[in-house]
């Protein structure tokens, strides 16, 4: 008779019968397959095996390296998951679960200890093979079943840090420091969608893989190296987009590419200043063909309620935004098949060429159709090596849309990783013309080649044709008129302006000329408006500090005070690709 002992809710218990002695467990005992944090208080324990509720329940079998309290044990109908009810955990650590004492329903016992790693704050990965489907106009279709293109969704709760993503798959580093910006308030779940290279060429079928990953608040220098790769099976999945645009150009199909970022410029000063980030911006399902239109719906709701501008929602939908960037058929030559087909969408480009009515861009006609309909938004289009200023856009509550070659799709976030790499999140349906296909997807570019390096189907190997950005001109009566930066009143923003405010601080001169209180109310009085080109709705010493920078070309743009916005929605712009232009257009800075 062999007798051993086991914990149970931190009692030692000797158990007397047919055991196994350690020599026998190491074939025979249970072990642990997965490790999930559920929440910021509860693990997923899952078994390869039934397991006994008595031993199993019991928290005292149950312990991490860092020492985080685990208090209760629940195992699932099933008999292989057990739920761990924990102390409240270190967002987004690496920690290792320590098992020892479970025993499955035929009690063989977990003699040995077993040991797994978790990442708190990251729910389960889900892994995917993409088959690939691209419309190209009303006759022609095509597509890859099997792509060598995978993705992966990561469930995570969001931080107030910038966070890495890191990710080998069979041993391949395929995602590397990628920044991952919350979408979602801090601790909210929230799902992010990467892509990355699955297999190496399309056609052949991915069923199962190994992996290993790491979610942290600094970059790694090595890809994550579990000592055993996790083993999940991958499931199938679809992207499916329509062309959408009569001057588009086909999107790259593959080979599909590794999704690598980098430390963001300014985080290791400070993460809350680096992060660029919108929140709350809504990701409609959209038809075949209709990126477009709905990236402008979401962007405009978006700016709708969170500045106030008391637009009719109805005004805003997928369907009368498709009105407004002239969405419809466009009769076009399609050169691979060589011959004239129908396409349903807009025009990316401006092009006299073609028939009155059809000649416009479609940020053109959507400008336009505001300005019809007295909706208080502007249209600011910036090009590709202006992508700098589109953290600033972002900084001040204004909503963008990224056009590539054939796609439209709303940014929600941007980082600066150096050297002319910025990485992004952006909002779409990546199923059109289904259910289920919304996703918030990260993207890398290459300002260096103009291409995008990184980011799946859509993306990878596309240029970037332009950002367009929607600005808010609030209404009623808290507005003033003047230009951000002409502190003097003489109709110009510049150098000597800096003179002035410093003159004035020091009492040889007399205030600047405009006083915005009144009309705005909800500011200091007096309130020199134009002053205050850092955006803190005061005036100070700090904002000549900032205007110096600015015209040293260290600050992206002069802001202004949104509680009192000009007037005239004569807003402040500074855009690499065209220098430093005075922000009320009247004559360029060199």
């Amino acid at each position: 008779m062999k007798q051993f002992t086991v914990v149970l809710w931190g009692i030692m218990v000797i158990m007397v019968g047919v055991v196994i002695t350690p020599s026998d467990a190491v074939g025979q005992q249970p072990s642990v397959i997965e490790v999930w944090p559920i929440d910021s208080t509860t693990l997923e324990v899952l078994f390869d095996r039934v397991m006994d509720p008595w031993t199993t329940e019991s928290p005292g079998n149950y312990s991490t390296v860092h020492g985080l309290g685990i208090y209760a044990a629940s195992l699932d109908t099933s008999g292989r998951t057990v739920y761990l009810i924990t102390a409240a955990q270190p967002g987004n650590c690496v920690d290792t679960l320590v098992t020892i004492g479970p025993c499955d329903t035929s009690f063989n016992c977990m003699v040995l200890p077993d040991s797994d790693g978790f990442n708190c704050g990251v729910g389960r990965l889900e892994f995917y093979q993409l088959d690939l489907v691209y419309i190209r106009d009303s006759v022609f279709q095509d597509s890859v079943i099997n792509s060598d293109w995978g993705q992966v969704l990561l469930t995570y709760l969001g931080a107030d840090s910038i966070l890495y993503f890191n990710l080998t798959v069979d041993t391949v580093w395929v995602i590397q420091n990628i920044p991952v910006l919350g979408q979602e308030s801090v601790g909210v779940s929230q799902t992010m969608t990467y892509s990355f290279p699955i297999a190496s060429v399309s056609g052949l079928e991915i069923t199962e893989i190994g992996y290993a990953y790491q979610l942290s608040d600094t970059v790694l220098t090595q890809g994550p190296q579990d000592l055993a790769l996790r083993w999940t099976a991958v499931r199938d999945g679809l992207v499916r987009l329509g062309r959408g645009f009569g001057d588009a150009i086909d999107p790259i199909f593959g080979p599909a590419q590794r999704l690598i970022g980098g430390q963001v410029i300014g985080s290791q000063h400070s993460n809350r200043s680096s992060k660029h980030s919108y929140e709350d911006l809504p990701n409609q399902e959209c038809g075949i063909s209709e990126c477009c239109p709905t990236a402008v719906s979401n962007c405009l709701n978006s700016l709708n309620s969170q500045h106030h501008l008391g637009i009719p929602p109805e005004e805003l939908t997928i369907g009368r935004m498709k009105l407004a960037t002239n969405w419809g058929p466009k009769y076009v030559y399609d050169p691979v098949h060589q011959e004239s087909v129908w396409v349903e969408g807009c025009w990316i480009f401006h092009d006299d060429d073609r028939p009155p009515g059809e000649n416009r861009a479609w940020y053109e006609d959507k400008m336009m159709w505001l300005v019809n309909h007295q909706f208080p938004i502007s249209t600011r289009v910036i090009s590709n090596i202006g992508i700098g200023e589109i953290q600033a856009e972002i900084d001040r509550g204004q909503v963008v849309e990224l056009q590539t070659g054939s796609h439209t799709a709303a940014v929600k976030n941007i980082s600066d990783l150096g050297n002319g790499l910025y990485a992004m999140n952006v909002a779409h349906d990546i199923i059109q013309g289904e259910d289920g296909g919304c996703a918030t997807t990260t993207v890398v570019y290459d300002r260096n080649i103009d291409s995008f390096i990184g980011g799946g189907f859509g993306f990878s190997w596309s240029p970037l044709r332009y950002f367009v950005v929607e600005c808010p001109y609030p209404p009623g009566p808290d507005q003033c008129s003047y230009t951000p930066g002409d502190i003097n009143g003489s109709g110009t923003p510049n150098g000597i302006d800096v003179t002035y405010g410093v003159a004035y601080f020091k009492g040889i001169v007399p205030p600047p000329p405009v006083d915005c209180n009144p009309p705005c109310t909800a500011v200091p009085d007096p309130f020199y408006a134009a002053m205050d080109v850092n955006g803190t709705c005061s005036t100070n010493g700090i904002d000549i500090t900032y205007y110096v920078s600015y015209l040293k070309g260290q600050q992206p743009s002069l802001l202004y005070c949104e509680d009192c916005p000009p007037a005239d929605g004569i807003l402040p712009v500074r855009s690499p690709d065209i220098g430093i232009r005075e922000i009320n257009e009247r004559g360029d800075k060199k």
